[in-house]
């Protein structure tokens, strides 16, 4: 995927940096994300707000810097609340914050993913460790992991492959040998799969 840009997409600045710190790619890595406020992010060539809308983000990443060729979601901290005292407004935040984030992300972004040559969409989500008050962590990423087998349905034919990767909250630091792995060239044949990286 030499050349173009590889986009990562989300509404958490530190999770954008921890991923894109451990993205490889040929072409610049842009960050893009409605917590974005100026033009730099730590560890990306530029940074792009989405503030105004996520097909005006996709809009300026294309006239800066061409079609891109990869997007990368990703997922948002959820607070560990246990059910019985959790309310509307906590289900509402993990799911913006997560599925409606990577979902707006995958909306804005995979027409300009489409056209010659391999192209993928990487959703990022938590993987549950398996402790109390993780319902709405469980119920965000478990879309996220849906939406990504829906979307390389929906998608496939248009050569894009689209995938999940899951990790511990400890374990995002461990995202990029897998992030690497789908972003070979050869991996066009890797799709609707849902991976998981680290111990928890």
């Amino acid at each position: 995927m030499a050349g173009r840009p590889t986009v990562v997409a989300g509404s958490d600045l530190a999770v954008l940096a921890a991923v894109g710190g451990q993205v490889r790619a040929d072409g610049p890595v842009i960050a893009v994300s409605p917590a974005v406020r100026g033009a730099a992010v730590d560890g990306f060539a530029a940074a792009v707000p989405a503030a105004g809308g996520w097909d005006a983000a996709a809009a300026q990443v294309v006239a800066g810097w061409g079609a891109p060729r990869v997007l990368i979601t990703c997922p948002a901290p959820v607070p560990r609340r246990q059910l019985a005292g959790s309310g509307p407004g906590d289900w509402q935040a993990a799911l913006d914050s997560n599925l409606g984030t990577a979902a707006a992300a995958c909306r804005a972004f995979a027409p300009v993913l489409r056209g010659p040559g391999p192209a993928a969409i990487i959703m990022l989500a938590w993987e549950p460790s398996g402790g109390p008050g993780q319902v709405h962590l469980a119920a965000a990423s478990g879309a996220i992991k849906l939406l990504a087998l829906a979307l390389a349905a929906d998608l496939g034919g248009d050569g894009i492959t689209v995938n999940a990767v899951t990790a511990g909250e400890d374990d995002l630091a461990a995202v990029g040998p897998v992030l690497e792995l789908l972003l070979l060239a050869d991996a066009g044949y890797v799709t609707a799969e849902v991976l998981r990286v680290g111990a928890s």
